[in-house]
């Protein structure tokens, strides 16, 4: 009874525990998530340990220094070393979050490194909320966590004239006096919503509601004015009325150039609804005016500051409401991924998951315009990376999922095993790192004209199928694969066995008092690896030839 009661005992502690890992506050949707398992680091060393090794001195050198404290240990954070830390990302069509999820152990520690005067803290019951500088970053903690996120807004969201007339984003283009001359024209505004206006006149820019935020969060966004006046000077020459003239009798030429006139335009930010479907807009304005090339200059860097506050204004307004979903929402999390879960290692110290390469590729396609729907990563599924720690080395393991085809020529090249006549020339103890590879050159020379062909035929559209077979051909039949895998089998292994201080011989040039050069052969010493590369082949005669050569 006793043995059934402790068995009870221990299965609803770690039920607990495994409840409490901040695994469940990652977003099923989270695009990437790296782990680092603080209990599986701390089994194999003492804090005290860390503290003293290279990188824990740099970590608490360089973070005193920035926090202007006297760190002397990592326990010093308050964190709780035992548990996992996450970082992941979310990705949409129109923001970027990165998010740090950080277990928290002694959250008075915690609020020492960051309790500054400066600093202002919103709380919010047993949540406490800081805005970093600039309003770029928020970091939002409790008593078991703390979560920082930063966002950054996506051009190719707002390259979309539809998204940035529904936000009032525009996007401000200069041209100087020789572009103007070249058009000849000396104003050119091309936006619906941005136009010359007459004296006085008030333009109203709808910007469409943010997210909603959570009852109890102030939002603090960055200092913008809302309204703003700004004083034009235009001046034209005496022939302005003949050309204006001549424009209503054509629809290709520019509007006509007035009279000196100052122009007043006012900016009001009204909260109201979002535009409707239909509702376009070109959210583009030319900057041609003529005049002083360095006020234009300053003019325009003025217009380009107003637009980059409204984005980092929209930016921290969503970052603001993702970060409360993380402390009040109840949503689906990362566990219920399969690929996720199936990635999973217990004995590993790190890890890093990514959802899709396909995916990744899709995500930052639209910065690259045409080039990016071509779908380059097309098959390439979830990858997965994962770091081993013992006493006495550190071991990488990574995965990749395929689609099938990659899948199937992907075996073909990996069927070969590297030569276990390289173990003879290993010296085990003085051996500090390896690394080697086995592929069957054959297979791969032999599939490789099919794998380009998958990756770059979308690149290249379906008018070029014809051009890439016939590439794919020329490949084939200029390569004889069964000759080159016999000069390079396809398996090799490098191994470093130290590093060591030599004299190394080098030539330079001394210069007498009329400028006349000598060479000069000296020697200095220098730190080089002490390694051993190897591979198999079945035919030495061209690589005998290459290294007398050398």
């Amino acid at each position: 009874m006793k043995k059934i009661l402790i068995t009870i005992s221990l299965l609803l502690l770690t039920k607990l525990n495994y409840a409490q890992d901040l695994v469940k506050k990652i977003p099923a949707n989270a695009f990437t998530v790296a782990t680092i398992k603080g209990d599986n680091v701390f089994k194999l060393m003492f804090v005290k340990d860390f503290n003293e090794s290279f990188l824990g001195k740099k970590l608490l050198t360089e973070t005193s220094k920035s926090l202007d404290q006297n760190l002397t240990s990592i326990e010093d954070f308050g964190i709780n070393l035992e548990k996992n830390m996450y970082y992941f990302n979310q990705l949409s069509d129109s923001i970027s979050y990165n998010c740090f999820l950080i277990p928290l152990k002694d959250v008075k520690k915690f609020e020492s490194l960051i309790n500054e005067k400066d600093k202002k803290i919103n709380i919010n019951g047993d949540v406490r909320t800081m805005v970093l500088p600039d309003s770029t970053s928020i970091i939002k903690w409790n008593n078991n966590m703390m979560y920082f996120v930063t966002g950054s807004i996506r051009g190719s969201f707002f390259a979309d004239s539809a998204n940035s007339a529904r936000y009032g984003i525009k996007e401000i283009r200069y041209q100087n006096n020789y572009d103007v001359s070249v058009a000849d024209s000396a104003v050119a505004m091309v936006d619906s919503t941005y136009t010359t206006t007459p004296q006085n006149q008030v333009l109203d820019i709808v910007i469409a509601p943010p997210p909603p935020v959570a009852k109890g969060w102030t939002v603090d966004p960055p200092t913008n004015k809302q309204t703003v006046k700004k004083s034009k000077n235009i001046s034209t020459p005496k022939s302005s009325k003949k050309k204006s003239a001549k424009k209503k009798s054509s629809k290709k030429k520019v509007a006509s150039k007035a009279k000196k006139v100052e122009e007043f335009e006012e900016y009001k930010v009204l909260d109201v609804p979002v535009a409707q479907d239909g509702y376009t807009s070109d959210s583009t304005a030319i900057m041609t005016q003529t005049g002083n090339p360095d006020e234009q200059y300053d003019e325009y860097q003025k217009e380009r500051a107003e637009q980059d506050a409204k984005k980092k204004q929209l930016a921290f307004v969503w970052m603001s409401a993702q970060a409360d979903q993380i402390f009040t929402s109840n949503y689906e999390s990362i566990e219920a991924n399969k690929s996720y879960s199936a990635s999973l290692d217990n004995k590993a110290i790190a890890e890093l998951w990514v959802s899709s390469l396909q995916d990744a590729y899709s995500s930052i396609a639209p910065e690259f315009g045409t080039y990016g729907k071509s779908g380059l990563m097309k098959g390439y599924g979830s990858l997965s990376a994962k770091l081993f720690m013992d006493d006495k080395s550190f071991r990488i393991s990574t995965g990749l999922k395929l689609a099938k085809e990659q899948a199937d020529a992907y075996k073909k090249i990996m069927n070969r095993k590297l030569n276990k006549k390289f173990l003879k020339y290993i010296n085990s103890g003085k051996a500090i790192g390896f690394m080697g590879y086995s592929i069957d050159t054959k297979a791969y020379l032999e599939e490789f004209p099919k794998l380009l062909k998958q990756t770059y035929g979308s690149f290249l559209g379906k008018n070029m199928d014809e051009e890439i077979e016939l590439g794919t051909d020329l490949f084939s039949l200029l390569l004889d694969e069964e000759a080159v895998s016999k000069v390079i089998k396809g398996d090799a292994l490098f191994v470093i066995n130290g590093l060591n201080t030599r004299d190394v011989t080098y030539t330079t040039y001394d210069y007498d008092d009329d400028y006349n050069r000598k060479e000069v052969t000296k020697t200095k010493k220098e730190t080089l690896p002490d390694f051993l590369f190897m591979f198999s082949s079945e035919d030495n005669r061209l690589m005998n030839k290459l290294i007398k050569y050398g």
